[in-house]
């Protein structure tokens, strides 16, 4: 999460600030009552919302102290970054009419201002989250042994939100006096006498589910009546199939056709009257209308009477008006090319003659098969006579396999009929089983009746139960409490605060160290410091790393802003060096400093770390 700028409406004395934080680190400086804790209260209160308080705590509750001095609308703008999309939330804090509204600038759309949008956005902060993780103030001007039990505070509420107080043993000792005062009203008789029943019924039932496993009466008569179904549908397939094989066996020996040879030899024949139709439909189109040879005739006779007209006045002028031999030419031409003609018509006509020879054939075999003369020697009927030899051919395989599964028909029936017999058995051992079960649920029911007259004691001995485990559960619980809180995050956190608070003092302490009970020592050259022997600054340090071990324990995953609100009051130069040399290398968030001092640009300015300066 990233905030890329902060602009503040009205907010307590600041009014129209509008402050673009950099990507790295931020020092927001000005003199003391400039407005800095004031703008960092803006900024938490922009990420949480500002709650009013009740009754008289609303005279002294944040959202009173932070109400605009010169009036104006109460809120302001936060734009921040997250997951690659950019988001814009603006509130107003006006008691009169609070409201919250959120644009995602990435996909140009508003949102609603409603809790889960806002958790998303600001990578589900709290109050508990934002106070004890990301926003980090001064300890307090404690000292010695003050200090130190303020830190070890303030890491309990890190883990658990709040003090962690309990008297272990005072509150075992509580809990087991109550548990021995319940079990005194437990009834031993009524608690045994219903131990056997439930036993006995259980016995019971258990004999009744082995029996309801087995098949009853309506069930084993289902199935017998299920196998004389299957026979007479079997034998009833049987004898319309026998009737159909019957039918056209028959018809295939009228046609001579009882064998493949025989189907093979048809289909040499059909060939014969059909192949010369196909060969001749694909090379004389023409010659298969109805008027070719009319039309061939009518044309032989005109081409060859033009022929002999040419031939004749060619011969004419040759010998009566004495014309010239290369004068006559174009007679001997024309009388050629008619000629020509006359013998392309008299093929033509051969073939015509030909093809209706074919025809014949076809016609006769056509209407030896199909008992009927076809319409034309062609198209469908060309296709459906040459069909034949495969319908035949799979009508005989048909038959063949029909007459096998009339075998294996007849062989299932005679199975079934034996299935009948065993299945009749098994009706007769369902009747005497339906008999033992009425017998054994008269007796459950019985037993059952018996124990629902001990109801009313065996509720109460439950609940006495009930209250007697939940004790016992409420005892392990306290007495492993602290155990589970140090188990679920002490030793992340004191692993994680010794690397980062090593890294800040460069080396000067190898780690830290947390107990059970949270106290803290410093290790230095093998040896335990407490904290009440070390400077506010070291422990100032060590505050620091507690926090960012929490945001690294809290947001793997996850680059969050660092808010440090005159966190390095009690630095020294050298300290404040060295930290401030640190977080520019080492955390990859923002880091906003406010700071009254200009100790922290002048070291960022000596050090060449870069840094966005907002001065107010």
């Amino acid at each position: 999460m990233k905030i890329k700028k902060l602009f503040v409406n009205h907010f307590g004395k600041l009014s129209n600030l509008d402050i673009e934080p950099g990507d790295g680190i931020t020092v927001i400086s000005g003199e003391n009552e400039s407005g800095k804790s004031t703008l960092h209260a803006f900024t938490g209160a922009m990420i949480l919302g500002l709650e009013r308080g009740r009754g008289r705590a609303a005279k002294t509750d944040a959202h009173t102290l932070f109400t605009p001095w010169d009036g104006g609308v109460y809120g302001g703008t936060i734009r921040v970054e997250n997951g690659g999309e950019t988001y814009s939330v603006t509130r107003n804090f006006s008691k009169d009419a609070p409201s919250c509204t959120i644009t995602n600038e990435t996909e140009s759309r508003q949102m609603t201002g409603n809790a889960r949008n806002l958790s998303k956005i600001f990578s589900g902060l709290n109050a508990t989250s934002y106070q004890n993780t990301i926003s980090v103030k001064q300890l307090s001007a404690s000292t010695g042994g003050e200090l130190a039990d303020e830190l070890k505070n303030h890491i309990i509420n890190l883990r658990s939100a709040g003090s962690f107080t309990l008297d272990v043993t005072g509150a075992v000792s509580k809990l087991k006096s109550q548990r021995k005062k319940i079990e005194a009203g437990f009834s031993k008789p009524v608690q045994f006498e219903a131990d056997e029943l439930t036993c006995r019924i259980t016995s019971m039932e258990e004999d009744l589910a082995s029996l309801c496993g087995s098949p009853t009466v309506a069930e084993v008569e289902k199935k017998k009546a299920d196998i004389e179904n299957e026979i007479e549908g079997l034998e009833k397939n049987s004898r319309n199939l026998a009737a159909a094989i019957e039918k056209n066996d028959e018809a295939l020996k009228n046609l001579h056709l009882v064998s493949n040879e025989d189907i093979s030899e048809l289909s040499e024949d059909i060939n014969y009257v059909t192949t010369p139709l196909i060969n001749y439909y694909d090379r004389h189109g023409f010659n298969t209308r109805k008027g070719a040879l009319p039309f061939f005739s009518f044309m032989m006779f005109f081409l060859l009477l033009l022929t002999a007209v040419g031939a004749g006045l060619g011969l004419y002028l040759y010998f009566y008006k004495n014309w010239r031999l290369f004068s006559l030419w174009p007679f001997a031409a024309a009388s050629l090319l008619t000629f020509a003609g006359f013998v392309f018509c008299l093929v033509n006509f051969i073939s015509v003659c030909s093809f209706k020879g074919k025809c014949r054939r076809f016609f006769a075999a056509y209407e030896y098969y199909f008992g009927e003369k076809p319409a034309e020697a062609g198209g469908s009927f060309l296709a459906a006579l040459r069909s034949l030899p495969d319908k035949y051919s799979s009508l005989l395989n048909w038959i063949s396999e029909g007459k096998q599964g009339l075998a294996s028909s007849a062989e299932t029936i005679a199975r079934l009929r034996e299935d009948i017999k065993t299945v009749e058995a098994e009706l007769d051992e369902a009747k005497q089983r339906s008999w033992q079960r009425e017998q054994k649920e008269d007796a459950l029911s019985s037993l059952r009746l018996r124990l629902d007259m001990l109801k009313e004691p065996l509720k109460k001995n439950n609940s006495i139960i009930s209250e007697v485990e939940a004790i016992n559960l409420a005892i392990e619980t306290i007495e492993n409490i602290s155990n589970d809180i140090f188990e679920s995050f002490g030793h992340f956190l004191e692993a994680t605060t010794s690397e980062l608070f090593s890294n800040m003092t460069d080396g000067a302490y190898s780690g830290v160290s947390i107990n059970d009970d949270f106290d803290i020592f410093l290790l230095q050259n093998e040896k335990r410091v407490p904290l009440c022997a070390v400077s506010a600054g070291t422990l100032d340090q060590l505050y620091l790393a507690l926090r960012l071990s929490c945001i690294e324990f809290l947001w793997p995953d996850q680059t969050m802003p660092l808010l440090l609100d005159d966190t390095f009051a009690m630095y020294d130069k050298d300290r404040l060096a060295s930290t401030l040399s640190w977080l520019s290398e080492n955390y990859s968030g923002q880091v906003l400093i406010f700071t009254c001092h200009q100790r922290e640009e002048q070291i960022l300015k000596n050090m060449n770390i870069p840094f966005t300066l907002v001065e107010l």
